[in-house]
This record gives structure tokens, sequence and C-alpha cells, in this order.
């Protein structure tokens, strides 16, 4: 993409349960119609090592050339970063209350509490056949 030019941007984050994330970006060009569009996709697998630690995974392809790599990789660690802060936040709040700590939820949480509720599903089922 080049910069200084406007575009359109079309983000589209699908879970595929139980440890996938899929973030797929289309990029359009209103001033220049009939350009192709870029997209990016990003790739997330999330596996379980312990009970207390994952590793999260990402890979990224785009139908276009990246003419800043370095900056890309950068951001994307500044955005894991954020969510290891977090997630290390809670699991230290866990910790401390244990398992019984109530939980609050709010309309944004709606997907993910969904997919919880799956997991949870796809979890009693392979216990029941093992």
């Amino acid at each position: 993409m080049e910069l200084g030019v406007p575009f359109h941007r079309e983000l589209t984050s699908e879970a595929q349960l139980p440890n996938l994330h899929v973030i797929r970006n289309e990029f359009t060009f209103p001033s220049r119609p009939g350009h192709d569009e870029h997209v990016r996709i990003n790739v997330m697998p999330i596996t379980p090592a312990t009970s207390r630690l994952h590793y999260h995974f990402l890979t990224m392809t785009s139908s276009y050339k990246e003419d800043h790599p370095q900056s890309l990789q950068d951001a994307m660690e500044s955005v894991l970063s954020e969510d290891k802060v977090v997630l290390e936040a809670i699991q230290e709040l866990y910790d401390r209350r244990g398992p019984d700590l109530p939980e609050v939820s709010v309309k944004a949480d709606e997907a993910a509490m969904r997919a919880r509720r799956i997991i949870a599903g796809m979890v009693e089922e392979e216990r029941r056949a093992g």
C-alpha cells in the first residue's frame, strides 16, 4: 500500500473453535476505481501448553508487497504485548481469588461467551466419549 493514498478498510475477525483466530483486512481505494483490492490475512492459532501457559502464534499473508515489514512486525508485537499484559493480570487475579471469582460480562462479550459455551460442550462430549 502506498503512503498518503486514501483507502477503505473492511476488517473481519473470525474465531474458528477451539483455538484459531483469523483476521482478514480488505483495503479498497475509492480514488482508484478498478485498482485491485489489497487483502491481508492474519492467522493466529493458540495452543495450550499447561494449565497456566499457552502459545499464541501469528502468521500473516497479503496479496500485495509489504514495503515496511519491520514496522509491521513491531506493530504486531506491540498489540500482542498488550494482550500479554492483560492476560497476565487476569491470571494473577484468578490465582489470588480462585475459580469462584464472580464474572462480569457486557454486550461486547457475547461472542466470547458463546465460544466458551461451545468449547465447554466440546470438552464434555470428549469426556463422555473417552
